[in-house]
């Protein structure tokens, strides 16, 4: 099947209108953050979220039918666009709203990841100012002495240090205290040394923040001689222009092309159907009625043959003198009729009513077949057509004409 333009600008206006629907749902879904359910494991809100997508739905839908509602009628047309507006309005708020929370979002994140990064700034410098006051020594040089201290023949005499009776015991238990006292320094230097170590990775790996100076909102700024919020809801409001437009226009266009299509399929198929003459929709004649158009009938049919000979060799005789006279009166006939792209007329109808204003005008007496060529040519060239079915009629033209 060959695609047209009205499914290709609907095939744009459903990708643009998938993509744009996420905004008033997850507005909505954060303006009604209970109203939630879960299916099959995905979360999904069934409350002012769902309603903003159906709006969003509507708006669309609404301005897919503009055009067709108007070449129908203009009054359904006009309360087609008038239905649309609010929901345009609505969607432009959503987005506007939505991309305003983000911004908050953002910036509240910023923040707190600078705080995040002064903090541990702060305690990098502490954990200096400690490692400075206490001094740092290996802690596994610390350990080496006190074990070499412990192999010491007083420690074993001692018993750990715990029954020391001379001078010199005390003064070697005294001398391994103080060992220990550094390995518990040493153990807390490493700490520091480790924590250190992570908060100094911990900066490195923060991505740079920036809470509001984008290079976007720079050029506006710079621009437009704007402050740093107005550039963005400036920003804001374009982008959601832009989509709006995108999704408006593709549906609009969608809308026209469609009905373009229909209007083209209607005239083909009236072209290929038989007319439904005024004569199928009136009563049927009385028997009165119906002996006069017998007998008038007859009365045409038993015209006399020489009568009709003669006629027919003076009218082969004066056909090169009067062609142009009856070309110009039958041109006079057509311009009396009514115009218009829905009517039609039946040709012996045409024949009729151009006899019975015939000797008031001054025309010419034309024969029924040179009428209706004459006839043919005359209403194609005011835009009508020949139509042929069960009977032959004209389109674009019909009866009674102005007499």
């Amino acid at each position: 099947m060959k695609p047209t333009w009205s499914s290709i600008f609907l095939v744009l206006g459903a990708i643009v209108g998938t993509i744009a629907i996420a905004t008033p749902y997850r507005y909505g879904a954060w303006l009604d953050q209970g109203a939630v359910v879960s299916v099959g494991g995905l979360t999904l809100n069934f409350g002012t979220g769902l309603q903003s997508a159906l709006i969003h739905i509507a708006k669309a839908t609404f301005v897919a039918a503009i055009v067709p509602a108007w070449r129908r009628h203009r009054m359904a047309g006009a309360l087609c666009a008038a239905v649309c507006l609010p929901f345009i309005v609505v969607s432009v708020w959503n987005a506007v709203a939505l991309l305003a929370l983000q911004r908050s979002e953002r910036v509240t994140q910023a923040r707190v990841i600078i705080e995040q990064n002064d903090s541990r700034r702060a305690e990098l410098v502490a954990i200096g100012a400690r490692l400075a006051l206490v001094g740092w020594k290996p802690l596994a040089t610390v350990e080496a002495e006190v074990a070499a201290e412990r192999h010491h023949w007083i420690w074993d005499a001692t018993s750990g240090c715990t029954a020391a009776a001379s001078g010199s015991q005390r003064q070697f238990c005294a001398r391994l205290s103080r060992l220990e006292g550094e390995r518990a320094t040493a153990i807390e230097a490493e700490r520091l040394r480790t924590r250190e170590t992570e908060l100094r990775r911990e900066l490195a790996l923060q991505p740079a923040t920036s809470e509001s100076r984008q290079p976007d909102l720079i050029m506006l700024v710079a621009w437009l001689g704007i402050s740093l919020d107005k550039a963005e809801m400036l920003r804001t409001l374009l982008w959601a222009a832009v989509v709006e437009i995108a999704e408006i226009a593709a549906f609009w266009f969608a809308g026209f092309f469609r009905a373009a299509t229909g209007a083209r399929e209607t005239a083909a198929k009236a072209e290929h159907e038989p007319p439904s003459t005024p004569d199928a929709d009136k009563a049927p004649p009385s028997p009165r009625e119906a002996h006069e158009a017998s007998m008038k009938t007859d009365r045409k049919n038993t015209a006399p043959r020489a009568r009709q000979g003669s006629r027919s060799q003076a009218q082969r005789r004066s056909a090169p003198r009067d062609e142009h006279a009856q070309r110009q009166a039958v041109d006079m006939f057509v311009a009396t009729l009514h115009r218009g792209a829905e009517l039609r007329v039946v040709g012996s109808a045409l024949r009729d009513a151009y006899e019975r204003v015939r000797e008031q005008r001054g025309w010419p007496n034309i024969p029924p077949n040179v009428f209706g060529q004459l006839v043919k040519l005359s209403v194609e060239a005011a835009g009508g057509h020949k139509v042929k079915a069960s009977r032959q009629y004209y389109t674009g033209v019909a009866l009674p004409c102005v007499a």
